[in-house]
């Protein structure tokens, strides 16, 4: 039965012309790295990633594919990113293995969100061999141009678009014609773009704090040597910790998949009914993969865009705010305290110099300092997805004091806001003018395991990103006290809601 099994895999890698057949994984969905080079370094960390298929669990000679890829960023605002992968797949008593090197470019359509272009291409070698093992080959010319098959050329090249949630890709996975055989002849060269792979999916937010998302994913492969194949998943996120989801893939039937996240490593599980006629003298297709993070996030990409007014400003803390109206404050004190000279017989102090002479006068008030001018006109700030911080300036700039700020705000039981904060006592990391930077903040303190949620005020006017919300402000003052060592926590205060 081992025989006839292996002859008819032969047969059909003969005549059917897939003797280099691409191996297909269902976690693309977790990383897209699978199939399009454009996407190294789309984790936006150094990750390894280690994935096994094995397609009609029970049948002899099935399909199972392994793949061992790694990708990272080059560092922070750096476009270039860089990715290598090492594939083995296993068709009946043919073998196939392949390794490719890949470098990818991010080229930034927008210096205020995340949009942007990403190119990647991908190159290496393949090594084909077929396991002839008891069987009787000599006589046999096909068998013999078969095992003479040897190394050739592999190439991949891949687009990525990004807006925000929304990505698309294009790849081409063959840029070079694999090698054929027959009796009296091999070949192998310059492909003809005869696959390709399109992908579509983008990540909806189900609640406001980013800890529920819903991501849907479309993949089509397309092949002039057999039929092409689509597939439909979606995945259901929370905190970035925990993935469960299911759709439909046409080589592997209805397909369900599961997963979780701890800080530095990952594994998910993928289980297909089958999906045709082999689907009941087998066990289903499952797929494993393991995932580690193998270093520090880096950014390809830094947005600054110029904090101006409240209007146009996409994120604008409290403390700024404040601060610009405290240098308001100050420059027309200042304007008030100037001595008008528009009376001749004013009597002057003795001490006043004269004011035709061309020494400056020591009570007049001195212009605003570069460094004063700066504060006020030139506040930029990171994106919050990049950074865990906020840039402030005047006195906010300076080191966090011993004892947290506090500030207290009275709540309008009037209102009918969704997110209006209740009576009580705030741990506030993040002030804005938007709910959706309030938004990406507390996404992006979620991804570090704190339990942050998205308020507003409507006498301030403010939405809040904060970290705990308590009865007795003694908690939360003791509370800020144990987190304000950390970066993303040093300028973190305390809102009462009376």
């Amino acid at each position: 039965m081992k025989l006839v099994a292996s002859l008819l895999f032969l047969l059909t890698l003969s005549f059917s012309g897939i003797g280099q057949r691409m191996p297909f994984f269902t976690h693309h969905v977790t990383n897209p790295y699978l199939y399009n080079p454009a996407f190294a370094g789309y984790d936006s960390h150094p990750v390894l990633y280690l994935t096994h298929r094995q397609q009609w669990l029970g049948v002899e000679g099935a399909p199972m594919s392994t793949n061992l890829s790694f990708h990272a960023p080059t560092g922070n605002a750096n476009p270039l990113s860089i990715g290598a992968d090492l594939t083995h797949d296993q068709l009946g008593i043919f073998r196939s293995s392949s390794f490719r090197a890949t470098a990818a470019y991010l080229i930034p359509l927008s210096s205020e969100r995340e949009h942007y272009l990403r190119f990647g291409l991908s190159a290496g070698f393949g090594l084909d061999s077929y396991d002839l093992t008891g069987l009787n080959t000599s006589d046999d010319a096909l068998f013999q141009a078969a095992q003479e098959v040897g190394i050739y050329l592999q190439g991949r090249a891949g687009l990525q678009y990004h807006l925000s949630g929304f990505n698309l890709g294009v790849s081409i996975p063959n840029l070079f014609a694999p090698p054929s055989f027959s009796a009296t002849e091999s070949s192998g060269g310059l492909g003809e773009f005869n696959r390709a792979i399109l992908s579509l999916n983008y990540r909806f937010n189900l609640d406001p704090t980013g800890q529920f998302s819903f991501e849907p994913t479309l993949l089509y492969h397309y092949a002039t040597e057999y039929a092409p194949q689509a597939e439909a998943l979606g995945l259901l996120r929370f905190k970035e910790s925990f993935w469960v989801g299911g759709g439909y893939q046409q080589q592997a039937g209805i397909a369900a998949i599961a997963g979780f996240q701890s800080k530095s490593f990952s594994f998910s599980y993928h289980f297909g009914t089958g999906g045709n006629e082999l689907a009941s003298q087998s066990f289903g297709t499952h797929e494993v993969q393991l995932g580690l993070i193998l270093g520090k996030k880096k950014v390809a990409m830094r947005r600054k865009p110029r904090l101006k007014t409240q209007e146009d400003s996409d994120a604008i803390p409290e403390a700024v705010i404040e601060a610009r109206k405290r240098e308001e404050k100050k420059k027309k004190k200042r304007g008030k305290e100037e001595v008008p000279e528009s009376t001749p017989d004013r009597k002057k102090p003795s001490s006043q110099p004269n004011p035709t002479s061309s020494e400056p006068n020591s009570t007049s008030s001195k212009p605003d300092s570069p460094s004063d001018n700066q504060n006020l006109k030139d506040d930029t700030f990171e994106d919050i997805e990049q950074s865990k911080d906020i840039t402030v300036t005047s006195e906010e700039s300076k080191p966090a004091p011993t004892e947290p700020r506090f500030a207290k705000a009275k709540r309008d039981k009037r209102s009918t806001h969704p997110l209006e904060m209740e009576e009580g006592s705030y741990l506030i990391a993040g002030t804005f003018s938007q709910k959706s930077n309030a938004t990406k903040l507390a996404r992006s303190l979620n991804q570090q395991r704190y339990t942050a949620e998205v308020g507003y005020n409507s006498e301030k006017q403010y939405y809040y990103t904060y970290i705990m919300r308590s009865d007795d402000t003694e908690k939360v003052r003791t509370r800020i006290k144990q987190i304000r060592s950390k970066p993303q926590f040093k300028k973190a205060w305390i809102l009462v809601i009376e």
